[in-house]
C-alpha cells in the first residue's frame, strides 16, 4: 500500500512580505491554516513543514506541527521539498504552498490521484481556468499551456497563448504539485534551463528536461498571500 505525505515548503526571508509563514490570520500562523486544510485531504497520509528558519521551526514546534529542517541553500519550493523527502518513508511527494491557507483539500486529493499508480509521468501539477480579465495581464500569475492529453506544455508570466484569430482559454497554474518519491529526488538534479530562469517557474524545469508534466484541473481557485494587501485581504474573509 502506498504511503503519501504532503510537505509545506516555508521560507522566512520574502522579498515582498518578510516573515510571510508567521503572519498571523485569525490569531494564528499562515502555514497552520495550510496544514489544517491538507489534514482534510482524503489522500495524504502524513503533513509536514519543511524549513531553514529556526522561528519558523519553533512555531511549528509550539503548535504540534511536525517539522524538518532544511538547508538554506534550496533554490525553490520544490528543492527544500525534494531535500526534506530524503529521510521520509513515502511513495507519493505533494508540495503544497505555505501561503495559502485558504487551499481546497479536494483539489490536492486531485493531483495525488493524477499521478498515483500511473507510469510515465514524472509529476501533477493543478490548474483552473482563468475568468478574471485582470489575471491574465498579471505576471504574478502563471499561466499554462497544455496539450490535448493534458501535459504541459509552457509556462508564462505573460499572457499565453497569444490571441491571433480567436480568444483562447486561458489557465492557471496554482503551484499545487504531486510528484513520485523517486522523481523527486530527481528534480534538484536537472539542469535549469534558460526559460526557468528567465520565468521565474520551476516546473519548467520538467518540461525543459524532456519530462512528462501532468496538468489536473480543479475547480477552485487558492488565494495565494504575496503582499500585505493578499494578507489583509484573506483576513477580511477568514475572521
Amino acid at each position: 500500500m502506498s504511503k503519501t505525505v504532503a510537505i509545506i515548503p516555508c521560507r522566512y526571508q520574502s522579498s515582498r512580505l518578510p516573515g510571510k509563514p508567521l503572519k498571523e490570520i485569525c490569531g494564528l500562523p499562515m502555514y497552520f491554516h495550510v496544514y489544517t486544510q491538507a489534514l482534510k485531504c482524503n489522500e495524504l497520509d502524513d503533513v509536514l513543514v519543511a524549513t531553514d528558519d529556526l522561528r519558523i521551526r519553533d512555531s511549528c514546534i509550539k503548535h504540534g506541527v511536525p517539522v524538518v529542517m532544511t538547508s538554506s541553500n534550496c533554490v525553490t519550493g520544490t528543492d527544500r521539498v525534494a531535500e526534506a523527502v530524503q529521510l521520509i518513508s513515502c511513495d507519493i511527494v505533494v508540495n503544497i504552498q505555505g501561503d495559502e491557507p485558504m487551499i481546497d483539500p479536494e483539489s490536492i486529493d486531485r493531483v495525488v490521484r493524477g499521478i498515483k499508480n500511473k507510469s510515465g509521468i514524472f509529476a501533477t501539477n493543478a490548474y483552473t481556468i482563468i475568468n478574471d480579465i485582470s489575471d491574465i495581464e498579471n505576471p504574478h500569475i502563471v499561466k499554462a499551456v497544455i496539450s490535448n492529453d493534458d501535459k504541459a506544455l509552457m509556462f508564462s508570466r505573460s499572457p499565453i497563448p497569444y490571441k491571433k484569430n480567436q480568444p483562447p482559454i486561458y489557465r492557471r497554474q496554482l503551484g499545487l504539485y504531486a510528484f513520485t518519491k523517486k522523481t523527486l529526488l530527481m528534480f534538484p538534479k536537472l539542469r535549469m534551463g534558460e526559460i526557468e530562469q528567465s520565468e521565474d517557474v520551476e516546473m519548467l524545469r520538467i518540461i525543459e528536461n524532456g519530462h512528462v508534466l501532468k496538468m489536473v484541473e480543479v475547480a477552485k481557485n487558492s488565494v495565494a498571500v504575496d503582499t500585505l494587501d493578499d494578507l489583509l485581504y484573506v483576513r477580511s474573509i477568514m475572521e
